[in-house]
């Protein structure tokens, strides 16, 4: 797994190399027909500047997002809402790697308040799942709460 690095409080970030290029990253994030396999089902919207997405990651779960940038290849950023929690912002940054083939993810998300320290092991967690998925091999999500147990584990200390 190539999870880089992560940072809990205040902000959570979260970074992670893949061994494909920008806009292959990109068009799999993007992609609301493989949102299930790593985030949640779409419901409605885009991945569009100024327009709303909704995802639902549980049943009845749904999450709300306007997204404020869409830059192709590069950068993703957007509001992030559950009716239960604060209202935040998540901003996803895509670069080349250094040396070599691949590309880098880089997530930041702010504005979670005291819910924060709990996305870091949920971020890890979603973005394995995406990174097996991408590889072509999805992780059925029964296994979601168990994988993510792990890592609040591993974050934890």
């Amino acid at each position: 797994m190539p999870l880089e690095g992560f940072r809990r409080v205040p902000t959570v970030g979260v970074t992670w190399a893949f061994r494909y290029d920008t806009d292959e990253v990109w068009d799999y994030l993007v992609d609301r027909e493989l949102l299930p396999e790593w985030l949640g089902r779409w419901i409605s919207g885009s991945f569009t500047a100024g327009r709303e997405l909704v995802v639902e990651h549980a049943p009845g779960y749904r999450c709300t997002s306007e997204v404020q940038v869409a830059e192709p290849g590069q950068r993703l950023s957007m509001s992030w809402w559950f009716p239960d929690e604060p209202r935040s912002h998540v901003d996803i940054r895509l670069r080349p790697v250094e040396v070599g083939e691949g590309s880098v993810l880089e997530l930041t998300h702010s504005g979670l308040g005291e819910v924060a320290d709990s996305y870091v092991p949920g971020w890890i967690t979603h973005l394995t799942y995406f990174e097996a998925s991408i590889r072509g091999a999805p992780i059925h999500s029964e296994n979601f709460w168990a994988l993510h147990g792990s890592f609040e584990r591993l974050v934890r200390g």
